[in-house]
């Protein structure tokens, strides 16, 4: 069977039993404990502050725009939009987004959309405008000290002045988009596809798309319709399912969630058990991450969903396990399988899914009564351990640091649609 997480779901299994040691030794302790470990695991040593509780928002937008960043091997990005068709100079609006500097990504210190990552972020939307064309720009660039707090207008300038951003050196314009699903707060955007061959040498159709340009890559961004979620009741959580991994792009997803049994031993006893997989899927690990101590049966019913590719599904209730059993979140799993494969599933258990969206925030207060958007990103043929930095071409341009490692293999990530 293939375990696609080996590394990432190892050291959830160590987290699972470290926090239940330190549960028992007082509310305080725990709090101050686990946060310093997940800062030096999770955050490249402290090095940041980065917020607590998951992906950045833009806490600025009114409605702000959901926006998953699936496109392989690229660079952390903030977002300018200027209208289709026009001079970007002159239609560029605001500052890039996400803005905020006290909610940066995880391993820095300063805003964006981490690659593998997702956050909310604002759109501007000048009169009259029905498409606007995105303009991923490199966050980290966006660092330098001539540029730090400038708007897009600033930024898109003409002149040899160290502020204005370069094509390709500082940022990549996408297709344009249409104003409206931007606008009706009814979709994600999800960027898509890859650099070009000579900044990403692993780059081709089957793992970046079949439109792939050697020369030009293909990134793009898509729009994905995303369903009301159900208001979940204490101890479940509703999630939308989407499918955004281009390289599983032939096959729809299938997520099921399995539950501690209630009063189990190990998995080996039959500790997880199905929570209402209505169609019968026996496809995952049902050992997965498992440890000692018993868990909390299912008490909210739930059902299996599936996805095509770059779409997503009405949401699901799954229950969750007792708040006062930390290591059944490291038992707890969604597990993905293709649909009609008969193969290979990937599991995910809750502290997976935590550790790779909110690293600093304990399960049960991230995931208790949230209403989520689960995305399936990444690559099931990478090696999951990280490179030390990322390999795009101007990862040595400032002094040799790149964007911090991103996440490799296949990821499950959540956003929080009620935050």
């Amino acid at each position: 069977m293939l375990r696609p997480m080996t590394s990432l779901r190892a050291v959830g299994a160590s987290w699972g039993r470290v926090a239940f040691a330190m549960y028992t030794i007082g509310g305080a302790a725990l709090g101050l404990a686990l946060a310093s470990c997940a800062s030096d695991a999770f955050s490249g040593g402290g090095d940041g502050g980065f917020d607590s509780g998951g992906f950045p928002a833009d806490a600025s937008a009114p409605s702000p725009l959901p926006v998953f960043h699936a496109a392989l091997g690229a660079f952390d990005v903030r977002l300018c939009w200027a209208v289709a068709g026009d001079d970007p100079a002159r239609t560029m609006l605001g500052e890039p987004a996400p803005a905020d500097r006290e909610r940066p990504m995880p391993r820095t210190n300063y805003p964006g959309v981490p690659t593998g990552g997702a956050a909310f972020v604002s759109v501007p939307f000048p009169e009259g405008a029905r498409e606007l064309v995105p303009y991923m720009l490199k966050a980290r660039r966006l660092e330098f000290a001539e540029r730090r707090g400038r708007t897009c207008a600033e930024l898109f300038c003409r002149s040899a002045s160290p502020v204005c951003v370069e094509r390709n050196a500082d940022y990549r314009a996408l297709p344009p988009v249409p104003v409206d699903p931007l606008r009706d707060g009814t979709h994600a955007l999800v960027l898509t596809g890859c650099l070009p061959r000579d900044e990403d040498p692993e780059a081709n159709e089957a793992r970046c798309g079949d439109n792939y340009d050697p020369v030009q890559g293909n990134l793009q961004a898509r729009l994905v319709p995303l369903p009301q979620p159900p208001s979940p009741p204490d101890g479940a959580v509703s999630a939308t399912f989407l499918h955004l991994s281009t390289p599983l792009r032939g096959a729809a997803m299938e997520l099921t969630y399995r539950l501690p049994a209630e009063g189990a031993g190990s998995a080996g006893d039959g500790a997880v058990a199905d929570a209402g997989d209505a169609g019968g899927n026996d496809g995952g690990d049902r050992d997965a991450d498992a440890g000692d101590g018993g868990g909390s049966g299912a008490t909210v019913p739930s059902a299996s969903v599936a996805a095509a590719a770059f779409t997503a599904t009405p949401a699901g209730v799954f229950s969750l396990p007792s708040r006062e059993d930390l290591t059944a979140f490291a038992r707890a799993a969604f597990v993905v399988t293709p649909r009609g494969d008969g193969g290979a599933s990937f599991p995910f258990t809750l502290a997976d899914v935590q550790r790779a969206s909110a690293p600093l925030v304990l399960p049960p207060a991230y995931f208790d009564g949230a209403a989520l958007l689960l995305a399936l990103v990444g690559d099931p043929a990478e090696a999951s351990e990280a490179p030390e930095a990322d390999g795009g071409a101007d990862a040595s341009a400032d002094g040799g640091n790149g964007d911090p490692p991103r996440p490799r293999g296949l990821n499950l990530i959540a956003l929080r649609r009620d935050r």
